[in-house]
């Protein structure tokens, strides 16, 4: 330590008249290399030196002392909290469940053997979705082909997570926009149900939203392109937003998470962007839908990780977002 404690006696060590005389005061002290102030009473002005002698700054403590209230629920500890813990939700809420066995997931193979081609269906689009959700394809066709028709239960009638593993040109981007399709027809507002049939229903929420991930920024903005004019055909306020690495600031991503239906990004993107998930976990659980492209990348040396990180996280966020049922006042004046 730096500095002699008033109540021992002098040192009968000779002084040395060329040493340097330290800068340093006696009133500070350090610790662990960490500068830190002893509480005195001096003049004002021997304090500030004090305080800048060792890298603090000399009106920091003097303001922090003026503050009305001190303690956990003063201004400053309050502001400077996240908003997963003024939301009370603790890490137990939302860290991973205890391992538990689980069945084998359900395998089914479309190929000959099991699925002859002469009994494979092309369900009608208007069979399983009704107006105005199926404006989304009856512009391009009227009937699923076979790969979706063998998913169209899955996709349109449970909340099931899926994986698809099929040729090019075999139809899976359908298959996102039958999820998709089915959370939209979950957000409408039932007094626009029954009328404005011709223009749409006028009304789909976007209280709850879809991310779709994809490996390039050249996907993302094809899909961008297509989705946003199809899903106006459903709803014209519906809105897509693309979110890159082109981004300028943190902020206005979130800004465009708040006020879009369906994000894509890139898994480097938005794991960025969901690193501060404890400040954003109202905003961020409301994405009730993860989509990703290409998921075979989870298994490269050099991106496959990043993926991963993003649906193990999107996974906590889910559990911390539903630990508990957020009032409406807590949802208007959050982030």
């Amino acid at each position: 330590d730096i500095g002699v404690s008033s109540h021992k006696p002098p040192s009968m060590t000779p002084v040395n008249p060329y040493k340097k005389k330290s800068s340093v005061p006696k009133e500070a002290k350090i610790v662990n290399k960490t500068p830190q102030t002893v509480v005195v009473e001096k003049d004002r002005k021997e304090v500030d030196d004090a305080k800048t002698a060792i890298g603090i700054d000399p009106y920091l403590k003097h303001q922090q002392s003026q503050s009305p209230s001190t303690g956990q629920n003063s201004p400053a500890v309050l502001n400077n909290r996240t908003e997963l813990q003024r939301l009370g939700i603790e890490h137990s809420d939302f860290k991973p469940p205890p391992y538990q066995p689980t069945p084998d997931p359900i395998v089914h193979h479309l190929d000959p053997k099991n699925r002859p081609p002469n009994s494979r269906r092309n369900i009608s689009v208007d069979s399983i979705f009704s107006h105005p959700i199926n404006k989304l394809w009856t512009s391009l066709f009227t009937s699923f082909n076979h790969v979706q028709s063998e998913m169209i239960q899955t996709l349109a009638n449970s909340d099931d997570n899926v994986i698809i593993s099929a040729p090019t040109g075999a139809g899976k981007t359908v298959l996102f926009e039958m999820a998709m399709a089915r959370m939209f027809a979950s957000n409408l507002v039932g007094k626009h149900l029954q009328h404005n049939k011709q223009y749409g229903i006028g009304g789909v929420s976007n209280m709850r939203k879809a991310v779709y991930i994809a490996p390039s920024k050249a996907l993302c903005e094809e899909r961008q392109a297509d989705w946003s004019k199809r899903v106006a055909d459903i709803d014209p306020g519906i809105t897509c937003t693309t979110i890159t690495g082109d981004a300028t600031t943190s902020s206005s991503c979130y800004a465009e998470i708040a006020s879009a239906h369906l994000i894509l990004t890139t898994p480097e993107k938005w794991d960025s962007i969901t690193r501060r998930w404890n400040d954003y976990v109202v905003l961020l659980g409301s994405i009730k839908l993860v989509l990703v492209d290409e998921v075979h990348m989870i298994g490269e040396a050099e991106r496959g990780s990043c993926l991963e990180s993003v649906l193990n996280r999107m996974k906590a966020i889910h559990r911390a977002a539903t630990a508990r049922k957020l009032t409406s006042v807590e949802i208007a004046t959050s982030r």
